[in-house]
């Protein structure tokens, strides 16, 4: 992903404006909270709640914790099952879903080819052997693999669902005009701060550092994915490292900013344009291998 400062909003802007901030480590990258409340302490304690409940769900999500639902899904033989709690199933329901509005560039079943380039082994791959068939029972929570052995990896919609979950806990706290993002890659916005249209958010250009846009996040959630970092953002359909230089998305949850990012770095221009003319919640932006910029959707002036 996208990490760095250029969407984080400054100190002096979080003073003026009353904003309390809170961070903390997890899913192997750091969460912020931004919060405007007249209470600090209150909001103290309902951002110590959230991260209580965003530790317990990594214990679900990570394919590198022992017995996780994911990891138990991973060591599926076909025509096995397992049972997952509600939170895990919900985020697979989402990937499915995802899986066929992008036609295939969001898959999350590919944790095998991200390790493979992230190590840079010299291994073959063999692709028939890397990809699954999942059956999803919502009502018994079960899953059911039907083929092949499953590696699934949530790194590209995981921190995102986790952000959708701890706002729905502020929701029920009463707090609403809050900010909250992982890794500074993925934002999730509740309602505007008070005298202000939404969370300033600036997308600076990976190469020049130029700004490209600047607008207001309100009730929706923004994500960049970047190929800052080396091979670790690979495409389902060719199983090899993607070119583009970044993207950017925005949507209505923060599970679907985050997959669709990582998405737009692989999917076809016309795929991308078909997808945001179908859904006027979601709007793209990529930087190509030379550099340009192309964007989809409405992005606010």
């Amino acid at each position: 992903m996208v990490e760095s400062d250029q969407h984080i909003i400054n100190r002096d802007w979080l003073v003026t404006h009353g904003i309390h901030q809170f961070s903390h480590k997890a899913m192997a990258t750091v969460f912020d909270i931004f919060i405007q409340h007249s209470d600090n302490a209150y909001a103290s304690q309902a951002a110590t709640e959230a991260f209580a409940q965003l530790d317990l769900l990594e214990q679900d999500l990570s394919r590198f914790v022992e017995n996780s639902d994911i990891s138990r899904i991973n060591q599926l033989s076909p025509g096995e099952s397992t049972v997952i709690g509600a939170d895990t199933m919900g985020c697979l329901v989402i990937a499915q879903k995802l899986q066929t509005e992008t036609k295939g560039a969001f898959n999350p079943t590919i944790g095998k080819i991200i390790t493979h380039w992230k190590d840079e082994t010299e291994s073959e791959l063999y692709e028939q052997e890397l990809i699954g068939n999942l059956v999803l029972d919502t009502e018994s929570f079960t899953v059911t693999l039907m083929d092949n052995p499953i590696s699934i990896d949530l790194g590209g919609i995981g921190k995102g669902f986790a952000l959708d979950k701890l706002l729905e806990m502020f929701n029920e706290w009463d707090i609403d005009k809050i900010l909250l993002n992982s890794g500074k890659s993925t934002f999730l916005a509740g309602n505007a701060p008070v005298g202000e249209s939404g969370w300033p958010m600036t997308i600076f250009h990976l190469e020049s550092g130029k700004v490209i846009h600047q607008f207001s996040l309100e009730n929706s959630a923004m994500a960049g994915s970047g190929i800052e970092k080396g091979n670790h953002i690979i495409s389902p359909i060719n199983y090899k490292p993607v070119h583009r230089m970044a993207a950017w998305s925005v949507a209505e949850t923060g599970a679907e900013a985050d997959a669709l990012s990582t998405s737009f770095l692989i999917m076809e221009e016309s795929d991308i344009r078909e997808l945001v003319d179908n859904d006027s919640n979601v709007s793209g932006m990529v930087i190509d291998e030379k550099g340009g910029v192309l964007k989809f959707g409405v992005w606010e002036k």
